[in-house]
């Protein structure tokens, strides 16, 4: 008789800790006064930000004439004292070293091995370029163009499960219109190369896709926003389950945009604790309005709110808008720059600025209690002969989504499976919640002959 997969389940502790998730209208989000970054008397412009490995804040920007000079070069200055106080320059990137030439929207990340890692445009080449830092922004070292054969912009950058995710777009001819298309590059190595994944809207649902970011809601969940081009007042949110690889769900959201878009969107985390995300950039109408904003979600990009507004021009003579974002202590220092279109040296050229954003709500406190949770009907100790066992639980009262972890280490240090987000919504073929019991079957496979540990967390409203 052909044997069968033997797997006993332990179920020593379950515990579900109460997470809330509190409605927008109870949140307390507030920011404080807005601070000089870099300011003098030329043009510093398209910020970006990181937290780096020892604490220090850097914010990297373009320097120059003007807007489109392309002899702007890249900078940065650090902050040691959480943005009181910011260094003299350093450079990234001349654009007298070809093929650099104007090296305009740098974005920067942290590698998981504390190296600093900036891409940014190279206008001469036409082609994107990187570099690295291996002293917290001290010095520089270029790395070389990130991909030969497209023109890739980088507009945003993650960090996930190890990987550096890199979003650019790409401009080309399309009838003179100026088309865009965007791009998804990881490196696995902190930084050292890159690989192509893919082009997220290769089906073309999206009139020109250019500027985007994504937000990481776990390890394959992703939730992207893009800015339509060259078609003005388009406002694109998308969705990948496999880490980027597909993306699907393409929905025009520009009505919760008060009908606008943004600009160089930028995703982060303000509380990551509590699930709270702040988007941020430059929202423009279907005219010359421009408006350095920023959002509030707390249910994972389903809805926004709490639009503020730093700064409001016109694009006809202001320049302004394009913002970084550090994140610190579930707070974060939303960096931006705003000026005028002027011939230097002028005072009212753009410059670069920060201001600190809170989240101050009192979130009520986590309550933990022992879960009785069965696998196929039965308790501890079981021994089963499927790989794909439905696992049921007690329904916790208010609750949005429950993560399952199930691994063959009691103290869960490599989870063999890890779903964060289980709801019938998420998971509509898997799980089954009635008035009592939560009943979920995993959706892949346990692969080896073993005991397994199990535990669930229930995040409420």
């Amino acid at each position: 008789m052909k044997n069968k997969k033997i797997l006993t389940i332990i179920i020593t502790l379950f515990i579900s800790s109460s997470i809330s998730l509190i409605s927008s209208a109870d949140l307390v989000i507030e920011h404080g006064t807005t601070q000089d970054v870099f300011v003098d008397d030329w043009h510093s412009l398209f910020p970006s930000a990181v937290n780096s490995s020892n604490g220090t804040w850097v914010v990297t920007y373009m320097y120059g004439d003007n807007h489109d000079d392309n002899d702007g070069v890249l900078n940065c200055v650090k902050s040691y004292d959480y943005g009181q106080t910011w260094s003299t320059p350093s450079l990234i990137r001349d654009s007298t070293l070809l093929p650099a030439g104007k090296t305009a929207s740098g974005i920067i990340v942290r590698a998981p091995n504390g190296t600093l890692v900036t891409g940014y445009m190279q206008a001469r080449a036409n082609k994107g370029g990187w570099s690295l830092s291996y002293d917290n922004g001290t010095t520089w070292h270029y790395q070389g163009i990130i991909d030969e054969g497209v023109t890739t912009e980088p507009s945003g950058m993650h960090v996930v499960n190890g990987t550096i995710y890199m979003c650019t777009s790409q401009i080309y001819d399309c009838g003179g219109s100026g088309h865009y298309i965007s791009h998804l590059y990881t490196s696995a190595d902190n930084g050292s190369s890159w690989t192509y994944v893919c082009a997220p809207d290769s089906g073309g649902v999206i009139a020109g896709d250019n500027e985007w970011d994504f937000i990481p809601i776990n390890d394959t969940y992703f939730i992207a926003c893009f800015r339509e081009a060259p078609v003005a007042g388009h406002c694109w949110f998308a969705e990948s389950f496999n880490a980027g690889v597909n993306w699907t769900n393409f929905t025009d959201r520009s009505s919760e945009f008060s009908n606008g878009f943004v600009q160089r969107p930028q995703f982060n985390w303000l509380n990551r604790d509590e699930g709270v995300i702040i988007l941020s950039g430059r929202w423009m109408d279907g005219g010359t309005t421009m408006k350095t904003s920023y959002w509030i979600s707390n249910d994972s990009c389903q809805t926004w709110y709490n639009w503020s507004v730093f700064s409001v021009g016109d694009s006809s003579y202001n320049d302004a808008g394009y913002t970084g974002f550090i994140e610190q202590d579930n707070s974060g220092f939303l960096v931006f720059y705003n000026g005028t279109k002027v011939t230097p040296p002028n005072a009212s050229c753009p410059n670069i600025y920060g201001v600190m954003v809170y989240d101050n709500t009192s979130y009520p406190s986590q309550s933990e209690t022992i879960q009785f949770i069965s696998i196929n009907g039965n308790t501890n100790g079981t021994t089963i002969y499927n790989s794909t066992p439905t696992i049921n639980w007690t329904v916790v009262v208010d609750t949005s989504q429950y993560w399952l972890q199930i691994d063959n280490n009691a103290d869960f240090s490599s989870p063999e499976v890890n779903y964060t987000d289980i709801n019938q919504w998420n998971y509509p073929s898997n799980c089954n919640i009635n008035a009592t019991r939560v009943l979920f079957t995993l959706p892949l496979g346990l692969t080896n002959y073993d005991t397994y540990y199990m535990r669930v967390r229930a995040y409420t409203r």
